[in-house]
């Protein structure tokens, strides 16, 4: 799926996602008024019936011939009297035809049987007992998607009742029955135009993705355009210029594709004028053949005469050798003794002056011409070979065969030297095994020498691989301990030798993804060059520091410092200032490596007599879970002080950037 389709869709569905929320927000607003509403209606329907029975029922009770006395009396008088008036029934028809949310007013005795309905639908339910219902206070007492169900999917009635009294004895109850179908009828009815309010907001939705991703993706299409400019070789061309654009994106974008096109042109350049040179080279390395006759006359020459005398080999015809070599010259001398002798010289190194060029060194090889009958002279051949471009091949031939000779004795070496580490490893183990596992300190030294033996394996391996992909061992880990770990390790070679190690983290777990023992040789071999570099003793600082997104580990040393003519070769294979035997120029090489490979960069800072700074930035880990993977807690040894750093952004490096 292209960007623009997925630019398309995410806004789509963005708001496509606004509509169903607002209108789920909307439904849910009139659902609880219309609910809020119902409920007050019922409420005001009940109290109000209940204020006409009392006063209605009172009035029929004086008005009787014979009064009711007892409560028996009064309970039997008032059924009747509400079971036969007629403005009993009226009012209670009326009210229930007022008020288009309710299902029934039913009038219960103490028993719950029906007494008066107003729904004449239900005059057969009159004498029966009542059907449950769901008291008002019960629906109002569930969470609003419960009372959205009951409203929307299912049909259940929500009743208020009151009471009706003779001093303390409950006569009549009054239940005012609201229906869910009605009150959703009522909802729906507000609701209809929403559909088509929500089908217009969609279709506005989707046209507004469509011109954003337009409107987005048509500098992209430019900028697509332009890079297939560059492929094609015409950068100047590409892009036009980056400012007046309105987009400072797009701008930013455009400047570094003119850039990158300059680049390319120039490298393409580059790339032709290296091939014009190889080919002149190659050239140059043919032979030269010139062709004389027996009276010593230019009958031929090849083409590859004229780039090594300067000369036009169809000017030459018909001249004689001595006219084309003075015989001065060393070349026209040896042609005249091979002549004069008839005994050919082969190879030997002449020096030919050209005209408008310097003098060029080549090996001649002159060879008379003879019959087998009287051996007379026909003619002489001479043949001119560069010696410049045979010594420049024969030199870095030479590189190459003593290049590759000290990689067999090195990958020898680093054989030989896991043979040895293969018998430590298997007889640590049977000293694990011997050892008492009641003595915590001894294995705890028999674990440190497992772990460098591990890592010594490792540094073996990555030397024999060095020119090949390096499988990594990615895992979370705490770089805090593991500067710790490593400043713990040089702990008594930096007493013996007058140091003061320094690791300061901070406070929390700085997790990046990494392996663990690449990222520690690094460290380590980081810490090995700083000390080498204090002859006289002097602190040497690790800190580490952690930004939003990456951390900066600097490791500082007050040394001699790294002088100017060699910074721009110091993390190359090979490249050593360490005395013969003392150094082997693989460590910052595969320090820089390593960084590579976990997406670092490494650079450093130095200045001649004040010490040296180097600088690894690490990208964070994506999981920042503190104690995840059983890490141990931070410990400060009393070689190192432990201290809280701020989180802080280091400057960019001002020198030497590698």
């Amino acid at each position: 799926m292209s960007l623009k389709a997925k630019l398309q869709l995410s806004i789509i569905l963005l708001n496509l996602g606004l509509v169903l929320l607002y209108s789920m927000m909307h439904v849910y607003s009139i659902m609880e008024l219309r609910q809020q509403n119902s409920a007050e209606r019922a409420a005001a329907v009940a109290d109000q019936v209940q204020t006409f029975l009392q006063e209605r029922l009172n009035e029929l009770a004086q008005a009787a011939a014979t009064p009711p006395q007892t409560i028996a009396e009064q309970k039997a008088f008032w059924y009747q009297a509400a079971r036969h008036d007629s403005q009993i029934q009226s009012m209670l028809e009326s009210l229930f035809a007022g008020t288009r949310v309710l299902s029934r007013i039913v009038l219960l005795d103490d028993a719950g049987r029906v007494i008066v309905t107003s729904n004449i639908l239900d005059t057969q339910m009159v004498g029966r007992m009542a059907q449950p219902v769901l008291l008002l206070d019960q629906f109002q007492a569930r969470n609003s998607l419960s009372r959205m169900a009951t409203i929307f999917n299912e049909t259940e009635e929500i009743a208020i009742e009151r009471s009706l009294a003779s001093g303390d004895t409950e006569i009549f109850k009054i239940r005012v029955v609201l229906s869910s179908l009605l009150l959703r009828d009522a909802v729906m009815e507000q609701l209809r135009y929403l559909l088509p309010l929500s089908l217009v907001s969609f279709a506005l939705a989707v046209v507004l993705a469509i011109f954003v991703s337009n409107l987005a993706t048509r500098q992209l299409a430019r900028v697509s355009q332009a890079i297939d400019r560059i492929a094609e070789g015409d950068a100047p061309a590409a892009l036009p210029p980056p400012s007046g654009s309105g987009y400072k994106e797009y701008d930013a974008v455009a400047s570094k594709l003119q850039l990158l096109g300059q680049q390319i042109r120039g490298a393409r350049q580059d790339a032709l004028s290296m091939q014009e040179s190889v080919r002149q080279l190659l050239a140059r390395m043919e032979k030269a053949i010139l062709l004389f006759d027996a009276n010593d006359s230019l009958i031929s020459a090849g083409e590859n005469v004229e780039p090594l005398l300067n000369l036009r080999r169809f000017d030459l015809i018909g001249k004689k050798y001595d006219e084309i070599f003075p015989t001065s010259s060393k070349l026209g001398a040896m042609i005249l003794r091979a002549v004069s002798l008839k005994a050919p010289t082969r190879d030997q190194l002449v020096v030919i002056d050209r005209p408008g060029l310097n003098p060029i060194r080549v090996f001649a090889t002159v060879e008379p011409m003879d019959q087998f009958e009287g051996w007379e002279r026909v003619g002489t051949l001479v043949t001119l070979r560069d010696a410049e471009s045979q010594a420049a091949v024969q030199t870095q031939l030479d590189v190459s065969t003593r290049l590759a000779a000290i990689s067999r004795l090195t990958s020898g070496v680093a054989h030989e030297i896991k043979n040895p580490l293969n018998a430590m490893n298997l007889h640590l183990e049977i000293l694990k095994t011997l050892s008492a596992r009641d003595e915590p300190a001894v294995m705890k030294e028999i674990e440190i020498i497992a772990s460098e033996i591990t890592r010594l394996n490792r540094v073996v391996n990555t030397f024999l691989d060095f020119t090949r992909p390096v499988e990594l061992k990615p895992q979370n880990l705490n770089l805090s301990e593991l500067a710790l770990e490593s400043g713990r390790l040089f702990e008594p070679q930096a007493k013996s030798r007058g140091m003061h190690i320094d690791v300061v983290c901070p406070p929390e777990p700085v997790f990046v993804r990494g392996d663990r023992d690449l990222l520690k040789q690094a460290l380590l071999n980081l810490t090995s060059n700083a000390m080498d570099a204090m002859s006289e003793g002097g602190n040497l600082q690790l800190e580490l520091i952690r930004n939003r997104d990456d951390c900066m580990l600097r490791i500082s040393d007050d040394g001699c410092g790294i002088p100017q003519e060699i910074r721009n070769r110091i993390f190359q294979l090979y490249f050593t200032t360490k005395a013969k035997g003392k150094g082997t120029g693989i460590g910052l090489a595969m320090t820089f490596q390593i960084v590579q490979l976990h997406g670092g960069e490494i650079w450093f800072e130095s200045e001649a007599g004040n010490g040296s700074t180097f600088w690894i930035r690490l990208p964070l880990a994506g999981s920042r879970t503190a104690g995840s993977g059983g890490e141990r807690p931070l410990e400060a040894g009393h070689f190192a002080e432990y201290r809280a750093a701020p989180e802080k952004q280091f400057p960019e490096p001002k020198k030497d950037r590698v």
